[in-house]
């Protein structure tokens, strides 16, 4: 074994990726900073040294030096934290799961509070927290909280995977480029995205919300624990967690009805998105970031769900079925494997589905 000892400075960006600076306005106009982490697909190597690829997993040990009035989030529970001088602090996180390093996340943030809920319905105790600034907290933490508990439990029945963590933070974000981001252990949002005022808000949000949060909730099982070996499988991703998101929120608000809007929110954008001549293949050869950022798409997203669902009607409860429990037997003996077998999967279960 040898083991390298890197020193390097690194800034924080501006540009929501990599590290960087999120800003939101607080209720006397003042202007408050906190820094965050965006690494999907290619900006860990922004902040740390690293073999920036989905492929090539390793544990993270994350210890942060903050001041005292600051709060500190990553993907795994805080262990401890110890005086730093100069009135600092420093908090050890434990060491991560094996994962790739697009999924590290580090979130330091100023005049920021949390609400927290934990599941007892999963196979061990997990602290769901929802953490947002301090004023937008108030009245509006109730739904997505219990949405991410909603999915949780759902996800690790639906697998009979537990999940692998102790906690699982939802961070609401003023300042954020994507809609939200799966990384593993603290999933990041634009705050409308998470944060619902119930008596003010109309049923069209709480749909969203609700989608969201399962999008996300999914990618625990598909994405970081069972992850793609490069990017131009994308779909693999993203396509499984666009349907896993409606067959989540079926299951905790069947009320809505919300496969009535599975035709028009992904078949019409998924197809819209397919009919140009230089419009890309499902799979696709990508070799550099740009191409790479270029195929989060609606045919990475609505077309491969769209499809997932087709397969899944003709006939339905025998494809999920087939499809769970290939899911099952792959996922069991190997806990962390690469979407490779996902690939076998798929291909077993629609033999004809050409991408």
């Amino acid at each position: 074994i040898v083991v390298v000892y890197i020193e390097y400075d690194g800034r924080i960006n501006t540009d929501m990726s990599g590290f960087y600076v999120n800003k939101h306005i607080d209720i006397n106009g003042n202007e408050i900073r906190s820094a965050v982490t965006q690494f999907e697909p290619t900006n860990a190597r922004r902040m740390l040294p690293c073999l920036d690829e989905p492929e090539l997993k390793a544990t993270f040990e994350v210890s942060v030096i903050r001041e005292k009035a600051h709060m500190v989030r990553s993907n795994m529970h805080l262990i401890k934290t110890e005086p730093f001088g100069d009135g600092l602090s420093i908090d050890h996180f434990a060491r991560s799961v094996r994962m790739s390093t697009y999924l590290l996340a580090v979130a330091v943030l100023n005049n920021y509070d949390c609400a927290m809920k934990i599941t007892n319905k999963t196979k061990s105790p997990i602290e769901i927290n929802l953490c947002a600034t301090s004023a937008m907290l108030v009245n509006q933490s109730e739904f997505g909280l219990t949405s991410g508990l909603q999915a949780l439990e759902f996800f690790e029945s639906y697998f009979d995977l537990p999940y692998p963590l102790k906690k699982q933070d939802m961070i609401a974000l003023d300042d954020f480029a994507e809609g939200a981001m799966e990384n593993w252990g603290m999933t990041t949002y634009r705050d409308i995205l998470v944060l619902l005022n119930e008596e003010k808000s109309s049923a069209k949000s709480k749909e969203t919300i609700a989608l969201v949060i399962c999008h996300e909730y999914a990618h625990q099982w598909f994405g970081n624990l069972v992850t793609m070996k490069w990017w131009n499988d994308l779909w693999l991703n993203e396509g499984f967690a666009n349907f896993m998101e409606y067959v989540c929120t079926d299951h905790s608000h069947p009320e809505w009805e919300i496969m009535h809007t599975f035709y028009l929110s992904n078949y019409v954008s998924g197809m819209l998105a397919d009919g140009f001549h230089s419009s890309h293949a499902v799979s696709t050869k990508v070799t550099d970031p740009a191409q790479i950022g270029a195929i989060f798409d609606a045919i990475s997203y609505q077309k491969v769900c769209f499809f997932t669902q087709y397969a899944n009607r003709f006939p339905r409860l025998f494809f999920l079925s087939r499809f769970r429990d290939k899911i099952l037997y792959y996922s069991q003996p190997i806990p962390f494997v690469r979407t490779i077998i996902m690939l076998i999967t798929v291909r077993w279960v629609m033999p004809n589905f050409v991408v």
